[in-house]
């Protein structure tokens, strides 16, 4: 997160001052790879098979990033689903899998990561969510939000009528879209969608007090993230 606030050049990080805007991006970068050498050291604890599934979805979360970087402001649909799936859903289901692996309940791993994936899809969703609403008062989001033309295009089912490029188009011209074709309304439906089949993967976990927390969490997390804007009253997550 301390890395991702550098490249999308965020100065806020949930409401606080980012990392790289308050110590500078050399001690962000540095501290960005000490916590990442950190964390492989914690999870060397539980084995070869831990560092291996770290490994591996710090790769793909990368990979999310480059899509992002790269073709985020496109109007590809398909795009949207690889950015949310990798760059924010690995990190959900690595930290979901490692619960698995160190309880040594094998049986559990892929249910486990399918249920991190899927989470931090709907959180992925749920903070795009957060910069269409904040779109409404400051355009100038629309040139940090990398993925957010890839989210509309799939709110929208890729269905943008007289649209090719993001880079030929305004932002008042981009806002006009989003509110012809309540891409809010649609957003939070999709949204909703999801947290659905979360909550019907957690519930095939034994439920025990754990089970029924890995049920709840799904509207908590999401709950919290929109929270940092007003949504009209008639939206209810």
């Amino acid at each position: 997160l301390i890395h991702d606030d550098v490249i999308d050049g965020d100065e806020e990080r949930r409401g606080r001052e980012s990392f790289w805007r308050k110590y500078g991006v050399t001690a962000a970068i540095i501290s960005g790879h000490y916590l990442i050498s950190l964390s492989l050291s914690i999870f060397r604890k539980y084995g070869w098979k831990a560092i291996e599934a770290f490994n591996k979805a710090w790769m793909n979360a990368l990979k999310g990033g480059i899509v992002d970087i790269w073709k985020g402001r496109t109007l590809d649909e398909k795009l949207y689903k690889i950015i949310a799936k990798l760059k924010t859903g690995e990190f959900f289901a690595i930290a979901s899998l490692m619960g698995a692996i160190a309880a040594e309940k094998e049986k559990y791993e892929e249910l486990a990561y399918t249920y991190g994936s899927q989470l931090g899809f709907a959180f992925q969703i749920a903070d795009d969510i957060v910069d269409l609403v904040k779109l409404q008062k400051d355009k100038n989001i629309l040139l940090h939000s990398l993925s957010l033309p890839a989210f509309v295009a799939w709110v929208l089912e890729g269905k943008i009528r007289g649209l090719k490029k993001i880079s030929l188009v305004s932002s008042e011209d981009f806002l006009k879209i989003i509110r012809e074709n309540n891409v809010l309304e649609k957003a939070i439906n999709k949204l909703k969608n999801k947290i659905v089949e979360v909550e019907k993967i957690a519930s095939l976990f034994p439920q025990n007090i754990y089970g029924r927390f890995l049920k709840e969490i799904p509207r908590l997390v999401v709950r919290k993230m929109l929270n940092e804007v007003p949504l009209p009253d008639n939206i209810k997550i």
